[in-house]
């Protein structure tokens, strides 16, 4: 028997963090109403901005779809939220791609943006 097998390895689970906390914090300086506000903000904006870029693929509205995924770009980037903020400037670049092409960023961004939640609500449950 080898001395070895009796050993027990933790695996330390990784997982994507969604916003870099040392830029947001940097911002905030320590305000955590400021913190709450502007991560409520972002939340509604961003909402608003996805329905928007649905409505933009449902209704072949190129401009909007521009216009959407810059908002949200700025917003992303704002709070630190890097790779969604990569991912919404992928598809601002390729506003005439497809609805099918642009079904498939959307649903990228739905994915970046669930990471940023989930660091949102982590963020404002430590608030309370």
């Amino acid at each position: 028997m080898n001395k070895n097998d009796n050993k027990t390895t933790t695996t330390i689970p990784t997982y994507k963090v969604g916003v870099d906390a040392t830029f947001l914090h940097g911002i905030i300086d320590g305000d955590k109403q400021f913190e709450k506000e502007l991560l409520n903000i972002f939340c509604e904006n961003a909402h608003r901005n996805m329905v928007r870029m649905q409505e933009c693929i449902n209704n072949n509205d190129n401009n909007g779809w521009y216009m959407a995924t810059h908002a949200f770009k700025g917003a992303s980037a704002s709070i630190g939220a890097f790779d969604l903020a990569k991912a919404l400037e992928k598809a601002q670049k390729r506003q005439d791609a497809t609805a099918e092409e642009k079904k498939a960023m959307l649903q990228e961004i739905r994915d970046e943006f669930r990471y940023v939640l989930d660091f949102i609500n982590e963020e404002l449950l430590g608030m309370s």
